[in-house]
């Protein structure tokens, strides 16, 4: 099939005034540069939420300005995550498992309220979540 200038698809562009297309390239550079960034710092915070009790609902608050989180269990047990209480201690849903032997990160945050839990639970005793925190 033959295609004219009538027939363009969404995808392809006709580039006219290369630098009036120059001038746009160069408006956007600007404007992506002038966005604030949220780049966490070099250097995490460790944190330790020890779970001593199996199915009971323990809280974590996210610090404040924490752009960024990893958490893991510190030995092979699934961990139930939530951010409503009284949600993962029978459990009900909704709720997440961290499967055993894996790690959860939550990127692109900014917390700015210090009104930020995560509710975890384990089926074990004696449990302990790690967590890095980047500010």
């Amino acid at each position: 099939m033959t295609m004219g200038n009538d027939d363009l698809s969404f995808n392809q562009v006709v580039v006219n005034d290369l630098a009036a297309l120059a001038t746009q390239l160069a408006a956007i550079q600007t404007a992506l540069q002038s966005q604030p960034t949220t780049k966490p710092s070099t250097m995490p915070a460790i944190f330790i939420i020890p779970l001593p009790v199996a199915n009971t609902e323990y809280r974590w608050q996210i610090p404040l300005g924490t752009k960024q989180f990893t958490m893991q269990c510190r030995d092979a047990t699934d961990i139930r995550i939530a951010t409503q209480m009284n949600i993962v201690a029978t459990p009900n849903d909704p709720y997440m498992t961290m499967k055993a032997g894996t790690s959860m990160d939550f990127e692109g945050l900014d917390i700015q309220s210090l009104n930020n839990y995560l509710y975890l639970a384990s089926a074990g005793t004696s449990k302990v979540v790690e967590v890095f925190v980047w500010s």
